[in-house]
């Protein structure tokens, strides 16, 4: 929708359906943390964490009304339960990353532990655990290791660039680009690879 729309209309699409009392709210938040933050990192923040519920009916709605339904769209970009099975009988693994994808730092420990069981019984289905964890938008708390490890993921990955760890449950991530970029520049400056 926001290729679709350009993120100003896709803006204002958003807050007015809002309750108004929350877009005014939201609006003059909005403007203070732009000081600090990309404008469309603040407008994101403001849909994952703080307004997540209501702005999943809002999306939802607006996708419907914008692009269509969101079942036959989802269809063309994730992998269906054969294209799952060609790849894990290839050799490849999959990990949980939560069941409705929320900050999981934000929710209460009841909901991690549903967002998480939601995401081992998928993953149950494709292989046994057990399990990476990758934590969505690298949300992590002290209350998610343990409700991970009651639920067979024996490792979590969060969004910190990192080589090196000493907790199975914060381990770092190497972004991809980075990396290749890295390795080019590396092989340019007459290295090995």
């Amino acid at each position: 929708m926001l290729a679709k729309l350009g993120l100003m209309v896709f803006k204002e699409e958003f807050y007015v359906r809002l309750n108004p009392t929350k877009r005014i709210h939201y609006r003059q938040a909005e403007e203070k943390y732009q000081d600090y933050f990309g404008e469309l990192d603040v407008f994101k923040s403001i849909l994952q964490r703080d307004l997540s519920p209501e702005a999943d009916k809002i999306l939802s709605r607006m996708f419907m009304e914008i692009i269509g339904q969101e079942e036959s769209t989802a269809q063309n970009f994730y992998l269906n339960l054969d294209q799952i099975a060609e790849m894990s009988a290839g050799g490849m693994h999959f990990g949980g990353h939560s069941h409705t994808h929320p900050w999981l730092d934000f929710v209460s420990p009841e909901i991690q532990s549903n967002e998480i069981h939601a995401s081992m019984l998928s993953l149950q289905t494709v292989e046994p655990g057990p399990w990476a964890f990758a934590y969505p938008y690298g949300g992590l708390s002290h209350t998610l290791p343990p409700i991970l490890r009651s639920h067979q993921f024996s490792a979590a990955f969060t969004t910190k660039s990192r080589t090196h760890h000493t907790d199975p449950f914060l381990i770092g991530r190497l972004d991809g680009e980075e990396v290749a970029l890295q390795e080019s520049d590396f092989s340019l400056a007459g290295g090995a690879g």
